[in-house]
């Protein structure tokens, strides 16, 4: 897969960001899940190692890059 394919390939995708947050109510940390639309793709291309991997391992990478 090219750069340019990639670049296609993960326009519009959403993957979900894992956060924690502080309840008031619950007085503790919860983790809240919520969903990113990827708009910026070759920014985030440019910032993972996806050469030789497949589509499923880059997914992975681009939920760990927006989980960091």
């Amino acid at each position: 897969m090219t750069r340019s394919e990639l670049i296609e390939n993960l326009k519009c995708t959403v993957i979900y960001v894992k956060e924690p947050h502080y309840s008031k109510i619950l007085n503790k940390v919860v983790i809240v899940e919520y969903p990113i639309h990827i708009v910026e793709t070759e920014k985030l291309v440019d910032s993972i190692p996806w050469q030789g991997k497949e589509i499923e391992e880059i997914l992975v990478l681009v939920e760990e890059y927006y989980n960091n």
